[in-house]
């Protein structure tokens, strides 16, 4: 974060190497960016509140994508609700991603998160640069975990856990591959001792390249997305190692951050009540008590109706609600999307609080709204699990 151009890369990265594979899928009914409560430090880092305001924005112009970024409650609620019962204590959950590896731990009723400096383009690099073979002998991959270690530096000193989770495929992959998985406590999952012999037998101390090329039947981006498990278990087995574990439990979870609606946990709603604008609050509302989030405004009653109507009398009610949401819900289902000023007032605030805001269908047109970060929730009923 410290690097010169880091903010300006994110954008570049998001634009140029992530949106483009989006296109045409299904998730662009939504698509949303999470960025976890470390990231509050890189923006603390300047002595200057404009620049996170001004990211944010730029961030949007360029991307047409809110970024949002996660409260430690927010994080710390959707891991619990994530791994349920499962999270006993010391348990690490690791997860492999483009820029780093975050690894969370479990520990005494509490998490803790460490963000590791090292990805699978740097063991990529470092194998090449060092002419490593295909197969490696337990020289090479004591040689390839040094490098690990001396990236991921003192990080980890101290920490043991006595299980960890690992994501992004990892059940299916073990089974296919053949990791002699057994159950223990309700999960598939084998001994850190048997996952790194697992690891010699199946990808390390074996031509992992030619057998994915037999099995693939030649296709280079099954192969070589395959092939980054060779990557990544050098370096989960030297993370693990680390942290003294003793058992591996893989999943399938492309991400400890959940289902697309994993954040939204508390909503106003705002909009009209006039005509059949009150049906659409309505609407909305059960909507949002189904995806179980907490609408804080506004009140409905047992029967289904508006408990009162949003009025001047009432609207410092509403804006109390708007400081403590996570998201404001613009409920502009009406023909023409129509936005009064009142709700347009409550987008203004909204925004100065850096909250997220979203439509339930595209505003028309309007100058006085066109400068301000947004979400375009689209067919929102298929957001509901």
């Amino acid at each position: 974060p410290k690097k010169e151009g880091y903010l300006e890369g994110i954008i570049s990265h998001v634009k140029q190497n992530l949106l483009p594979k989006m296109q045409g899928n299904q998730t662009q009914l939504l698509q949303k960016v999470f960025v976890d409560y470390n990231f509050v430090e890189v923006f603390d880092q300047f002595e200057d509140p404009k620049i996170q305001k001004d990211f944010i924005r730029d961030f949007y112009k360029e991307t047409n994508l809110y970024f949002n970024i996660l409260s430690r409650t927010q994080t710390v609620q959707n891991l619990k609700r994530l791994f349920k019962s499962d999270l006993g204590n010391n348990t690490a959950i690791i997860n492999i991603g483009s820029h780093s590896v975050d690894t969370i731990v479990f520990s005494e009723g509490e998490f803790k998160m460490y963000s590791l400096d090292i990805t699978l383009a740097d063991v990529r690099a470092f194998i090449e640069n060092e002419s490593i073979s295909e197969i490696w002998n337990k020289y090479t991959i004591e040689k390839i975990k040094k490098y690990i270690r001396r990236k991921i530096g003192s990080v980890l000193d101290g920490v043991t856990v006595e299980r960890a989770f690992i994501l992004k495929d990892e059940l299916r992959f073990m089974r296919e591959t053949g990791y002699r998985l057994k159950m223990n406590e309700g999960h598939l999952s084998l001994t850190h001792r048997s996952y790194k012999a697992a690891n010699r037998e199946h990808l390390f101390s074996t031509n992992y390249r030619s057998k994915l090329a037999s099995t693939s039947k030649g296709d280079e981006s099954i192969i070589n997305r395959l092939y980054g498990f060779k990557y990544g278990h050098i370096v989960i087995e030297t993370i693990l190692d680390l942290m003294r574990n003793k058992w591996v439990i893989p999943r399938d979870d492309l991400s400890i951050y959940g289902s697309i609606n994993a954040y939204i946990f508390n909503v106003v709603i705002s909009g009209s009540t006039h005509g059949d604008g009150r049906s659409y609050m309505i609407e909305a509302y059960n909507i949002m008590n189904n995806m179980g989030v907490a609408v804080l405004s506004p009140a409905v009653t047992p029967d289904g109706e508006l408990a009162k109507d949003i009025t001047p009398e009432t609207e410092y009610d509403h804006l109390q609600a708007i400081d403590e949401c996570d998201v404001l819900f613009v409920c502009n289902k009406s023909k023409n999307g129509y936005i009064g000023e009142t709700t347009k007032c409550e987008i203004y605030y909204a925004y100065a609080l850096r909250k997220t805001i979203a439509f339930w269908k595209k505003p028309p047109d309007d100058k006085r709204l066109s400068f301000i970060p947004i979400e375009h929730w689209g067919t929102i009923k298929s957001l509901v699990i």
